[in-house]
């Protein structure tokens, strides 16, 4: 007896972002995105705002070791702290913005202000169309029935007006 199986892995797609080197990373909606921050955030205060258009959202706050992310991005972020890498997962459209990360040393003293760009990758959208055998004989009946009808017309003389 022989028994069989399928399997389909799904693969989410990974966006690197390093934001010590580059100042806009492409996402892919669904994906999955790592940010790098800086090398390392061992000792640093760090605050991540989102700029948004009327404010801005503060969606990463690590200060005296404790990370706290922002309600909304709570479920699919990790922030680690040894790489300065924040991971954000399941990207969605409004994940797309321009970010500031400000950089604080002991006694909240700001040693450094960077910002960044997320842009959404564009969705090409493709409509595929499936005709049953019966359903394109159908359709090559339909067309030369058309076009059956039309030969009078061109072979008596009668011009098509449109």
């Amino acid at each position: 007896m022989v028994v069989g199986g399928t399997y389909a892995l799904a693969t989410v797609p990974q966006t690197n972002c390093d934001t010590t080197q580059i100042m806009a990373c492409t996402l892919v909606p669904g994906g999955t995105v790592y940010i790098r921050l800086m090398k390392n955030a061992t000792g640093f205060m760090l605050m991540l705002n989102k700029n948004l258009p009327f404010k801005n959202l503060t969606v990463l706050v690590v200060k005296k070791g404790q990370v706290k992310i922002r309600e909304e991005y709570r479920n699919r972020a990790e922030f680690v702290i040894s790489t300065g890498t924040l991971m954000i997962a399941d990207v969605k459209e409004d994940d797309a913005a321009r970010y500031t990360l400000e950089v604080y040393i002991s006694r909240e003293i700001l040693v450094r202000i960077r910002s960044f760009t997320l842009l959404m990758k564009e969705r090409r959208v493709s409509i595929g169309i499936s005709i049953s055998v019966p359903g394109f004989l159908l359709l090559v009946i339909l067309v030369c029935f058309v076009f059956w009808k039309l030969k009078p017309l061109r072979t008596s003389g009668y011009e098509m007006v449109n």
